[in-house]
């Protein structure tokens, strides 16, 4: 059997190995190769118009000689074959009447043959694959865009409605029958959003052992939103419940009642992410075609989530207790951010077919979240004075943000952030790669703003007081985790 490993090009400038296997008889080894090389000889010749007819009967001959290995094991080398007269005399014309092609760089082949397969292995190039590592270029960009899915943050009921015909105090509290959530009890901000990844790097030498590399990303804000309006019908309320002695129980605070109040309500969430990493990366152990390479360095992450809730009534009737046409405006914001700085150790394992390649990444990122939670609120009310301008009153109080929970908290937890990825990639030219890819990140200890909502309500704390019983709602860190994932599509330059 002869087997033929013939180097060629491809994979950016790398050189890799093709195999043919022909099986032959053992006993026509000889045979096989006096012919092909009398029948190559020959076509070149033609080729050239240099065939004599006694040219021709000499090789015909020897195509025509019976091999002396039908009746013996006998071997012979190739030097041997051409030494044979017929084959010889070919070999000499052919050599003095081609012309001579330019000096051309030699290319050492490793022959190998091994008997008695006479096996003859003609593998790659040595020398020109030995010390390459990865693709061509010793720096590299890569922009992607991405398509990510957030974790949502989770909120309680914030809106509710009731049929009509409820009874005023049974209007919008959570329990009673037919009342129903319009909005909350779910999970906001928690949408596929686009964004965009940058990667750029560089090789420290030209064998490109160690390296640096810097990736940043960022997602479009986005979130949630709601509005409702209604002149009366339908009722709206905000649900919470009262802890005010004497009042316990699942409360509501209306915005819209048939014949007493119209109003709206909205709500508001949204939600920012992004982040940074400076890595150093050394090659742990290379054996062409795949890479695996240790990536060390610091990872930075930012998080900050948003919600505001407001309402703004009229009143229509005096059934409230206060005068036609006041008007109640009120707001309560919560706000977090978090931000972390850590250590990051990881691996980045490559693998190419020609213009294909594939990378698989994990990483993992030790280090302190600094955590802050902004909760504020605020209510306007104007009322309105016959002969004169309307009597505006503003208290720094909400119905979900008031004197007991506004204010600003800090706080620091050690987390963790893990990182797994992988991209497709193919050459387009020898320098630019198109990519896809899935990436998933986790982050253990964040502060979302739904989980700092208390909906246990003292109201007698509200001006003018006084306060009777415990005051509420409190201010008390509630802390969770989160994740991101989703795909991405870029182009890897490397130069």
């Amino acid at each position: 059997m002869w087997i033929l490993n013939s180097a060629h090009s491809c994979c950016n400038g790398m050189l890799s190995s093709s195999t043919i296997r022909v099986p032959t008889p053992a006993a026509s080894r000889l045979a096989y190769a006096r012919a092909l090389l009398a029948a190559g000889i020959a076509i070149a010749l033609l080729a050239y118009g240099e065939v004599s007819s006694a040219d021709e009967n000499v090789i015909g001959a020897s195509l025509r000689q019976p091999s002396r290995l039908d009746t013996g094991p006998e071997v012979k080398s190739i030097e041997a074959i051409l030494q044979d007269p017929p084959i010889h005399t070919a070999v000499q014309r052919l050599a003095k009447d081609i012309p001579r092609p330019q000096t051309m760089p030699a290319t050492p082949i490793d022959i190998v043959i091994n008997q008695p397969d006479s096996a003859i292995i003609l593998d790659q190039a040595s020398g020109l694959c030995g010390d390459c590592i990865g693709p061509a270029g010793r720096f590299w960009g890569r922009a992607e865009v991405l398509g990510w899915w957030v974790d949502g943050f989770s909120v309680p009921p914030l809106v509710t409605t009731s049929l009509a015909g409820t009874a005023r105090a049974d209007a919008g509290v959570l329990g009673r029958p037919g009342t129903t959530v319009l909005f909350g009890n779910e999970s906001l901000a928690g949408d596929l959003r686009l964004g965009g990844r940058l990667t750029v790097g560089g090789w420290l030498g030209s064998s490109r052992q160690s390296g640096v590399e810097a990736i940043f990303f960022g997602l479009q804000s986005s979130g949630s939103n709601f509005a409702a309006t209604s002149a009366g019908t339908p009722i709206l309320a905000r649900p919470f419940f009262n802890v005010e002695p004497g009042f316990e129980g699942q409360d509501a605070e209306l915005a819209a009642f048939p014949g007493e109040l119209s109003g709206n309500i909205s709500v508001r969430s949204e939600t920012k992410l992004y982040g940074l990493e400076v890595l150093y990366r050394h090659k742990l152990s290379q054996e062409w075609p795949r890479r695996v390479d240790l990536v060390a360095g610091w990872r930075y992450a930012q998080l900050e989530d948003d919600l505001l809730i407001t309402d703004s009534k009229e009143v229509l009737s005096g059934a409230t207790g206060l005068a036609v046409g006041t008007t109640l405006s009120e707001f309560d914001h919560f706000h977090t951010k978090n931000i972390f700085h850590g250590a990051e150790v990881g691996m980045i394992y490559e693998r190419w077919w020609c213009q294909w390649g594939i990378e698989g990444v994990i990483k993992v990122a030790l280090g302190n979240t600094h955590s802050e939670a902004l909760i504020n609120g605020s209510t306007t009310v104007s009322v309105p004075v016959p002969g004169g301008p309307n009597e505006t009153i503003v208290t720094p109080a909400g119905l979900l943000a008031q004197a007991s929970n506004i204010g600003t908290r800090e706080r620091d937890d050690f987390a963790v952030i893990p990182e797994l990825g992988m991209n497709v990639g193919y050459d387009l030219t020898p320098n630019l790669r198109a990519t896809v890819g899935y990436t998933f990140i986790y982050w253990s200890r964040v502060a979302r703003p739904g989980d700092q909502i208390d909906t246990n309500l003292n109201l007698s704390q509200l001006p003018p007081g006084p306060l009777v019983g415990i005051p509420s709602p409190v201010a008390s860190w509630s802390i969770t985790d989160m994740w991101v994932q989703g795909i991405s599509a870029g182009i890897d330059y490397r130069f």
